[in-house]
């Protein structure tokens, strides 16, 4: 190699050298600026972190104050320094006076704004209007619901007699024969048999029982005065009965099978 291809190798070789070096200065630069250092008095002495890049800090001696805002603790909950609000879905203080929550009625109002835990005996005497009338035809007389219970509590265990008018009936009356003054009895005989005749005279009456003779041997026939017949009149045998309501004996008519034969009679009359 000629003296200039050396002067040339040699320059190559310096600048490489001079880039390195460059180099190694940038980034010991690098590596430094990252760096925190702390000094103790003789050195200094590089700062530790943790994994998540938090700094590491030792206290030498003495304690550390932090003051903390914002965080509730016992005591001041209890002695009113911190207080708890309560926020509507828009953000807005539910407010409270005199340990009183306030409420806003969102519609409508209410008139009494004191209530009463009890009522006491007797202290709530209406219920309505005290002057309510069923009816133009009773009074207005002022009354409580209490009274009202209370008489119809003594109308329940002491009934009002009152008078009862009109007109009654029942289904059974009991007969007062009062020594045979109201009924009337005797006895009938068919003279012609097939020729009617009237049981009786004419005597009002209630009603009227006819029983055939117990010595019969045909037929009585039991009718109307004015047409009773062996063909529509009303069969007895010997000893049977009949019992009519009529308003006069003489309504009442008889016909005979047989000659002569007969029945008896007893009427409860008017």
């Amino acid at each position: 190699m000629n003296r200039r291809g050396r002067i040339l190798s040699f320059m190559i070789v310096v600048a490489l050298i001079l880039m390195t070096g460059i180099a190694r200065a940038e980034d010991e630069h690098l590596y430094h600026a990252s760096m925190l250092y702390g000094y103790n008095g003789t050195e200094w002495k590089k700062a530790q972190s943790d994994s998540s890049g938090n700094i590491k800090v030792m206290v030498d001696s003495g304690s550390v104050t932090a003051t903390v805002s914002g965080v509730s603790t016992a005591l001041n909950q209890t002695d009113g320094s911190q207080k708890t609000k309560i926020v509507d879905g828009s953000g807005n203080v539910i407010g409270a006076t005199s340990n009183a929550l306030d409420i806003n009625i969102k519609s409508g109002s209410i008139a009494n704004t004191s209530f009463a835990s009890t009522i006491a005996d007797g202290a709530d005497v209406t219920l309505g209007a005290k002057a309510d009338n069923k009816s133009t035809a009773t009074d207005t007389t002022a009354v409580t619901l209490m009274s009202v219970l209370k008489e119809i509590s003594y109308m329940e265990q002491n009934p009002a007699s009152r008078a009862v008018t009109g007109t009654f009936w029942q289904t059974n009356q009991a007969v007062d024969l009062n020594a045979g003054s109201n009924v009337v009895s005797g006895q009938t005989t068919v003279t012609t048999a097939t020729t009617r005749v009237a049981l009786a005279g004419s005597q009002a009456c209630l009603s009227v029982t006819v029983k055939a003779k117990p010595t019969n041997t045909g037929y009585i026939y039991v009718g109307t005065a004015a047409g009773v017949s062996s063909t529509v009149g009303f069969i007895l045998s010997a000893k049977e009965a009949v019992t009519i309501d009529t308003d006069n004996l003489a309504d009442i008519g008889l016909d005979s099978s047989v000659s002569g034969e007969g029945v008896s009679y007893i009427a409860v009359i008017k």
